[in-house]
């Protein structure tokens, strides 16, 4: 296509939704580079999104996934073009286009990582099944999930209402056997709990960060891991994210693609119905810091944009993706207002009950017109 053929979308096109579709594939940008397309091809569509690139995918979300609040452009300083996908954006469209109408549901988990007595245990459960109690709607609206440590997870699931479901910080990658402090997803399901968070940045550490020698898990592990868990049944948050460095080089995306890419060459088209992604930036995990809303729309735009074609526009479509990254009341509203944010990995704001629920409640209450029932 030469420029003299795109047709510019204004925002007046929003008056007119029913001409949009055919519209929409008139203005289509260049295709995926294929060896048979000249160097110059190529090389356009590695560039990053243009202006007019994102003001046509503003405009596909209010055509496939209206919302109550208005979508903003992402910041152009976030890269959101792969060398070897061309530019994400135009893999994005094509997930809104296989999704259609449909919704996806608010998922909100609670990592409660290595925090908790017996007593702050049993009053942090008691005012979450005070909290379930006075918002019954909400709670059943919101796929709502807490993590606390091993040690605790019988008292948890036994205590606590059943409208918030109760998930592991970790499992092994493997059946049971002689793994010395290791728990397995076929316990974990034996036991009755259906979830499991994986991947988390702080077992991705190296051991020099201080974490320890359970550090360092490799992409590979991890989505071995994912792959065994998903295999017995256990629904997965499967983290993902970079550091403040990998930020800073610009290799955000790059980042998450390559251990995205991981679990996409073991996974099953039918077992991504069983995983929520967690972008967690890991520079932003417990310091207070958190991405804005616009550099995080466009992260979890690319992360869409890859899942589109590294496995299918529909698992892209329908594949809920949380942010993570000191979460809390103040922010959560403004982050669960762009389109492709589907729900929160909370830390420390999970800790307490009140603030807790307010992240659950707040965006569901706000955008009611966003979310699936």
């Amino acid at each position: 296509h030469s420029d003299s053929h795109h047709l510019f979308l204004s925002s007046s096109l929003l008056r007119h939704r029913h001409n949009f579709a055919t519209m929409l594939t008139m203005t289509r940008s260049l295709p995926a580079a294929r060896p048979s397309q000249s160097a110059r091809t190529a090389a356009i569509l590695r560039q990053r999104p243009t202006k007019q690139q994102l003001r046509r995918g503003a405009l596909v979300v209010r055509h496939y996934q209206p919302n109550d609040a208005p979508v903003p452009l992402p910041s152009l300083d976030v890269k959101i073009c792969g060398a070897d996908e061309g530019c994400l954006i135009e893999h994005w469209i094509q997930a809104y286009e296989a999704g259609g109408n449909s919704k996806r549901k608010l998922v909100v988990g609670g990592n409660w990582k290595c925090n908790g007595t017996q007593d702050s245990v049993s009053e942090l459960v008691s005012g979450l099944n005070a909290a379930v109690k006075e918002n019954p709607d909400f709670f059943d609206r919101v796929d709502v999930i807490v993590a606390p440590p091993m040690l605790h997870l019988a008292a948890v699931k036994s205590s606590l209402n059943p409208a918030i479901k109760v998930a592991a910080q970790n499992c092994h990658f493997g059946g049971t056997g002689a793994f010395t402090g290791e728990v397995s997803a076929d316990q974990l399901v034996d036991f009755g709990i259906e979830w499991v968070i994986l991947g988390h940045s702080e077992r991705r550490a190296t051991p020099e960060s201080g974490y320890g020698l359970m550090g360092n898990e490799s992409d590979e592990l991890v989505a071995k891991k994912v792959k065994y868990a998903v295999s017995k049944g256990l629904n997965v948050m499967a983290c993902i994210g970079e550091t403040l460095e990998e930020r800073e080089a610009g290799e955000t995306l790059d980042v998450c693609k390559r251990q995205l890419k991981a679990m996409a060459d073991v996974l099953t088209e039918e077992e991504w119905s069983q995983i929520v992604i967690a972008y967690e930036p890991v520079w932003a995990i417990g310091t207070g810091k958190s991405a804005t809303k616009e550099d995080a729309q466009a992260v979890h735009m690319g992360i869409r944009g890859f899942l589109a074609v590294a496995v299918s526009p529909e698992v892209a479509a329908s594949t809920r993706i949380q942010y993570g990254g000191s979460v809390s009341p103040a922010n959560c509203a403004e982050l669960g207002a762009q389109p492709d944010i589907d729900g929160f990995l909370v830390g420390g704001a999970s800790l307490k009950a009140a603030s807790f629920k307010d992240i659950v409640v707040e965006p569901t209450s706000l955008y009611p017109n966003k979310f699936a029932a």
